[in-house]
């Protein structure tokens, strides 16, 4: 599952509810997600594993789907 809410343009031209956006999407949803992911794990004989990667290249930008 992947998520990521991201404004291609420069931090200084974005608004304060764009970055409110990515923030709201990347952080809260990431933490939703794992909630869930762990709620069936914990349910599971073997409990599980969660990994999170983020989707920034090798020179550190974000990479456009």
């Amino acid at each position: 599952m992947g998520s990521n809410a991201y404004s291609y343009k420069p931090l200084a031209e974005t608004s304060d509810e764009d970055l409110i956006e990515v923030v709201t999407t990347n952080t809260l949803g990431l933490m939703i997600c794992c909630r869930e992911a762990i709620k069936m794990m914990l349910n599971q004989p073997r409990g599980g594993h969660i990994f999170n990667i983020d989707g920034a290249g090798s020179d550190g930008r974000p990479t456009p789907s």
